[in-house]
C-alpha cells in the first residue's frame, strides 16, 4: 500500500470512527455540539427520556420545558459525568432533589435549577460540586429549614435564592460561604433574621433583600461586612433600624426606600457615611427632618423624596455633607434660614426642591436669593400665594425681595409706601417668624402676608 492510499483508509477510518461517538447524541435532544475528537460536550434536551442516554463526556447539559417522573431527580442520576461544567434544568417541574445526585461532578462551576417547583434542599445535594461557583435556585419553592445547607460550598461566588417561600435567616444559614460575593433573597417571606446571619460572608458585594416582610433590623447584621457594596432592602416594611446594625460595613449604595421609617436613621448614617455612599429613602413616612438628624452625614445622595414630609427643623443640616439631597414630592411649605450654612459648606450642592406647596413669603426670600445667586437648575415653584403661583421662587425673589426688608424704614415697595413691618428678632409688633425660630409645618401655618395680599388689605401693609 503505497502512501497516499495509507492515509486515504486513515482519514476515512477517523471519519467512521468520528462518526460513531457523534451517534452516541441522544437523538431526542434538539442540540448537540461534538468537538475535533467526536466526544459530545454539548447537550440541550426537553425529553426527560435522555436522561439515561447522556454521554459521559459531556460538559454542559440543558434541559428545559419538561418533565421528571413524580418532579424527583434521584440520587446519583449523573454519576459518571465527571466532565460537567454546567447544568441547568429549568421549567421542568422539579419538586425533589434526593440525596448527592451530583455526586461524582467535582468539576462543576454552574448550576442552575430555576423555575421549578423544588420545595426544600439538603446540605447532601452538594456534597459532589465542591468547585460550584454559581448556584441559582429562583422561582421555587424552597423554605430553608436547615442549617448549614451551603457548608461545602466553599468556592460559590453567586447565589440566587430569590421568588421563593424563605421566612427565616438565622447564624448557620450561610455558613461555609466564605467566597460568596452576590446574596440574591429578593421576593421571599423574610420577617426574621438573627443578627448574625451574615456574619461569614467576608466577601459579599451585593445583598438583595427587596420585597419581603422584615420589620425590623437588628444590631450586628451587617456589621464588619467591609466588601459590601450595594444593599437592597426596598418594599419591606422596616421601622427601626439598629444604632449598632452597619459597624464597620463597607457600603456604597443602601436602598431602604418603599419602607415604613417614621424618621431618619442618624446613628445608622453616621456609621456608613462618605463621599461615595448613596442612601435611598424615599416612599417612607419620615413627615420632619428634627434638629440634627443630618449632622456629621457626608453622603454623595440622599433621597428623601416622597415622604410627606411638611417640616425641616432649624439646624436640621447642621454640620453634615451631602452632595445630592432630593427633598422632591413632599409637603413643604417653608424651609429654616439655617439650611444655608449647609448649602454653603458644600461644593456644587444640589438640593432637588420641586413639586412641594411652598408659600412665597418673607420666610422663603433667602431661598430665592441663594438660588438666585448660584444660578440653580430645577427651581422649584410657589404654590401658594394663588396670586404668586405662576413664579417660580427665584422670580419671587427678583420681583418682591424689597417688600420683606426687616428695618423700619419708611420705604415704597410695588404695593404699597407705608412705613414696613419690623421683622428683625428684636421686633415687638411682628407675627412673622425670625430665621432661629421654629419652622411652622403645613398642618400648623397660619397664613403670612404676602407681597400680593397688601394690595387687598385696607392698610397696605407689605409683607
Amino acid at each position: 500500500m503505497d502512501n497516499k492510499s495509507f492515509w486515504s483508509l486513515l482519514i476515512i477510518i477517523f471519519c467512521a470512527f468520528q462518526g460513531i461517538l457523534g451517534q452516541t447524541c441522544p437523538q431526542s435532544c434538539v442540540r448537540c455540539v461534538v468537538d475535533g475528537l467526536g466526544d459530545v460536550t454539548d447537550v440541550t434536551c426537553s425529553d426527560s427520556r435522555a436522561f439515561q442516554l447522556i454521554p459521559k463526556t459531556v460538559q454542559h447539559l440543558v434541559f428545559q420545558n419538561g418533565s421528571l417522573p413524580n418532579g424527583i431527580v434521584k440520587d446519583f442520576l449523573f454519576l459518571g459525568i465527571s466532565e460537567l461544567e454546567s447544568i441547568e434544568i429549568t421549567n421542568y417541574h422539579l419538586k425533589e432533589l434526593w440525596g448527592a445526585f451530583l455526586l461524582n461532578c467535582t468539576d462543576l462551576k454552574i448550576m442552575d435549577f430555576s423555575n421549578n417547583e423544588i420545595h426544600s434542599i439538603m446540605k447532601s445535594n452538594f456534597k459532589g460540586p465542591v468547585a460550584l461557583e454559581i448556584l441559582n435556585l429562583e422561582k421555587n419553592h424552597i423554605n430553608l429549614t436547615t442549617d448549614n445547607v451551603f457548608e461545602n460550598l466553599g468556592f460559590l461566588k453567586k447565589l440566587h435564592l430569590g421568588n421563593n417561600l424563605i421566612q427565616t435567616l438565622t447564624h448557620n444559614t450561610f455558613e461555609g460561604l466564605i467566597n460568596l460575593q452576590i446574596l440574591d433573597l429578593s421576593r421571599n417571606k423574610i420577617s426574621y433574621m438573627d443578627g448574625h446571619t451574615f456574619q461569614s460572608l467576608s466577601k459579599v458585594k451585593n445583598i438583595n433583600l427587596s420585597y419581603n416582610r422584615i420589620r425590623n433590623i437588628p444590631s450586628g447584621l451587617f456589621n464588619g461586612l467591609s466588601n459590601l457594596k450595594m444593599l437592597q432592602l426596598s418594599h419591606n416594611t422596616i421601622s427601626t433600624i439598629s444604632d449598632n446594625a452597619f459597624v464597620q460595613a463597607g457600603v456604597i449604595t443602601l436602598d431602604l426606600s418603599t419602607n415604613q421609617l417614621t424618621k431618619i436613621p442618624t446613628e445608622m448614617l453616621q456609621q456608613i457615611s462618605g463621599n461615595k455612599t448613596e442612601v435611598l429613602l424615599q416612599r417612607n413616612n419620615i413627615r420632619m427632618l428634627q434638629k440634627n438628624s443630618l449632622s456629621n452625614i457626608e453622603l454623595k445622595l440622599l433621597n428623601l423624596a416622597s415622604n410627606g414630609m411638611d417640616m425641616v427643623e432649624n439646624d436640621a443640616t447642621y454640620n453634615c455633607k451631602i452632595k445630592y439631597l432630593n427633598m422632591r414630592q413632599n409637603m413643604l411649605t417653608t424651609l429654616p434660614e439655617t439650611m444655608l450654612i449647609y448649602l454653603n459648606s458644600v461644593i456644587i450642592p444640589q438640593v432637588f426642591l420641586s413639586t412641594n406647596p411652598f408659600v412665597c413669603d418673607c420666610d422663603l426670600i433667602w431661598l430665592g436669593k441663594f438660588l438666585y445667586q448660584k444660578s440653580w437648575k430645577n427651581i422649584p415653584k410657589c404654590s401658594k400665594p394663588i396670586e404668586l403661583s405662576r413664579l417660580n421662587i427665584v422670580d419671587y425673589y427678583n420681583q418682591y425681595d424689597t417688600s420683606c426688608l426687616t428695618t423700619t424704614e419708611e420705604i415704597t415697595t410695588p404695593f404699597s409706601t407705608s412705613t414696613s413691618r419690623d421683622l428683625s428678632p428684636s421686633s415687638t409688633n411682628t407675627q412673622h417668624d425670625n430665621t432661629t425660630s421654629q419652622p411652622i409645618s403645613s398642618s400648623q401655618r397660619q397664613t403670612t402676608p404676602s407681597p400680593t395680599d397688601s394690595v387687598n388689605t385696607k392698610n397696605n401693609t407689605s409683607c
